[in-house]
């Protein structure tokens, strides 16, 4: 045995300290986790739950556990809009989240709001690798917090999360429950921070487990969903066999716009263009994980956004909170940006500086689009 090897290995577990950030909006129960675990845990707290940075309102809750050699800090920061940049961050300088979601239909805006807070965090620091970081979403269903009106497979739907996410059902009121998500956040956030290779097989195998639960059906990738719109609407105007179609539908946006457009809690981004034999056409996207690109999958439904452009610069879709900036182009294509109605007042302003200076533009002039994006976004 190379114990010299081994020395070096102890003392860097000893030094070991994991992060663990607890986000949602607010009111989901956040503290009352952190609480829960704290009470279930406390053998293995070093402290009593503390307080930092302000009152009750606008204070982060912590509490620092060791288990084995290795430090883990619990966070949870307060949903106050003021404290939005303190919150992210902690993520930069976080290890996991767990992000709790309250299973209630009046949580939702402000839930899908703190869902892209959280994207564009963890976008900032990690681009396109982002979607494999170590985040547990935990729909809250404790009864004694809020009246659960909503099912967990209509939330995952209606929030839009991705099919290769993490998702464990919380109840406060459930020790089981709560001692699950507790002992996964360790494990993942422990392997995520000293050996990549295996948190990726721990990964694959807890998002298995997911989509057993909650998809009950494979999620269609983006691109092939689009090609498939524009397939209908080839056979339905009669052109099949024609020019033939590129199921590349990414717009390859560079990271540092994507990163503007997150930024700005812009969520996807769809180009829509118009061919006199078929109609309306959707050209590419953006992310791919928008709720626009399920939208639009009903033909008809480009169509109604063709018309509304001609008249509003956004609409608000018939879910109450994802809404679509619209912004024409001369050849009667149009721009599609995605966000909550969280920031409705936001993406009008946005439509309004954008539609001046691509009044011009067609939808081929994709570098042209991306380089006005990146201009105007802050």
């Amino acid at each position: 045995m190379n114990y010299a090897t081994l020395n070096i290995k102890t003392v860097m577990f000893m030094s070991l300290r994991i992060r663990v950030i607890i986000y949602g909006p607010p009111k989901s129960g956040k503290s009352l986790f952190l609480r829960k675990i704290y009470e279930l845990y406390r053998d293995a707290s070093m402290h009593e739950i503390r307080h930092f940075g302000g009152g009750s309102a606008s204070g982060v809750d912590y509490c620092t556990f060791q288990i084995g050699d290795i430090i883990y800090e619990f966070y949870a920061p307060p949903g106050a809009s003021t404290l939005r940049v303190f919150r992210e961050k902690l993520i930069k300088n976080a290890d996991a989240v767990i992000f709790i979601i309250p299973m209630a239909k009046a949580h939702l805006d402000r839930t899908a709001s703190f869902l892209l807070e959280l994207k564009r965090a963890l976008f900032t620091k990690f681009g396109p690798e982002a979607d494999k970081f170590p985040v547990i979403y935990a729909p809250n269903s404790t009864r004694r917090i809020f009246s659960m009106d909503i099912e967990s497979s209509d939330l995952v739907d209606i929030l839009r999360l991705p099919s290769d996410s993490i998702i464990r059902p919380l109840d406060l009121d459930n020790e089981l429950s709560v001692r699950r998500i507790f002992g996964l956040v360790i494990h993942l956030s422990l392997l995520w921070h000293v050996d990549k290779k295996q948190y990726f097989v721990e990964f694959d195998r807890e998002v298995n487990i997911t989509k057993n639960l909650y998809f009950k059906e494979a999620a269609i990738p983006p691109e092939e969903a689009l090609a498939q719109i524009v397939e209908l609407m080839r056979a339905e105007a009669g052109k099949i066999g024609g020019e033939a179609f590129s199921k590349e539908m990414l717009l390859g946006f560079p990271d540092a716009l994507k990163n503007k457009l997150l930024r700005n809690y812009v969520n996807e981004v769809v180009l829509v263009g118009f061919d006199r034999t078929i109609g309306f056409i959707p050209l590419g996207y953006a992310f791919g994980l928008g709720k626009v690109i399920d939208y639009i999958k009903d033909p008809a439904r480009v169509v109604e956004l063709s018309i509304i452009v001609k008249h509003s610069m956004g609409f608000l879709l018939s879910d109450g909170f994802t809404f679509l900036g619209l912004i024409p182009f001369k050849d009667q294509g149009f721009l599609i940006l995605e966000t909550t109605s969280s920031h409705i007042k936001k993406m009008i302003n946005l439509v309004k500086s954008l539609k001046k200076k691509m009044s011009t533009l067609t939808t081929g002039d994709t570098k042209r689009i991306m380089e006005i994006l990146d201009r105007v976004l802050t």
